[in-house]
């Protein structure tokens, strides 16, 4: 994917990663988005682990159901100016075996502001 972790708008700040570790439920399930940074215990109840050196092993992704482990990546953004922003795909770097590898998501994070137009929940 050309342009992962390419930077959007200068209306943003990295605020920090964690990962938790959790049982999926149909009460107990990932999140998409919440404020503040870090998230608070009524919306991420599980503990939150450093990225960093963190050994992930569970399920593909989809193979998740109801009584899977699940392993989810928070990241925190923050805004600093109405001119928002983001990234444009993340990028992580993982070891294994200390062989390096790169996983690239063809997700956005994004804060819509002046420089970022992240058009209506309808819109295509």
């Amino acid at each position: 994917m050309p342009g992962a972790g390419d930077r959007a708008g200068r209306g943003f700040t990295f605020l920090g990663a964690a990962v938790r570790q959790f049982t999926l439920t149909p009460e107990h399930t990932f999140i998409i988005s919440t404020d503040p940074w870090p998230p608070p215990t009524s919306v991420v109840p599980d503990p939150v682990k450093a990225v960093s050196g963190l050994a992930v092993s569970g399920p593909p992704c989809s193979l998740y159901q109801n009584g899977s482990p699940y392993t989810e990546l928070l990241i925190g953004l923050g805004v600093t100016s109405p001119d928002g922003g983001g990234w444009e795909g993340i990028e992580i770097t993982y070891n294994v075996g200390g062989r390096r590898h790169v996983l690239l998501l063809d997700h956005d994070l994004m804060i819509c502001g002046t420089s970022v137009d992240c058009g209506s929940p309808s819109s295509p």
